[in-house]
């Protein structure tokens, strides 16, 4: 379960999720906006929905353009974070082998 959590929620999958959750809500939206045109009789009730869907999605595509910048910005800091580390092991690697590579003095 978490595994299928931490695949999905990798920057690189994430990147095109927020467009396609905003595609399919800007869908949604655009469906619920013909049936009102259509159909003049709709209750009270249904009209406060719609209006509150609306309200909903405008509310979820800024939150998902908050995401989006977030994982952008956090994967140039992963990636800084990486060479970083990349930088350390690579120096101790070159230490270990300099050592390996020191005759014995026995």
């Amino acid at each position: 379960m978490f595994d299928v959590i931490r695949l999905i929620f990798r920057p690189e999958v994430l990147v095109f999720l927020i467009p396609i959750t905003a595609i399919i809500g800007g869908f949604y939206i655009t469906a619920l906006k013909i049936k009102v045109r259509q159909n003049p009789s709709i209750s009270d009730d249904e009209k406060r929905v719609i209006a509150t869907v609306i309200h909903e999605n405008q509310e979820i595509k800024e939150r998902l353009s908050n995401l989006e910048s977030i994982i952008t910005s956090m994967d140039k800091e992963i990636l800084m974070l990486k060479s970083a580390d990349d930088a350390q092991i690579n120096q101790q690697r070159v230490k270990e082998l300099s050592e390996k590579m020191k005759p014995s003095n026995s």
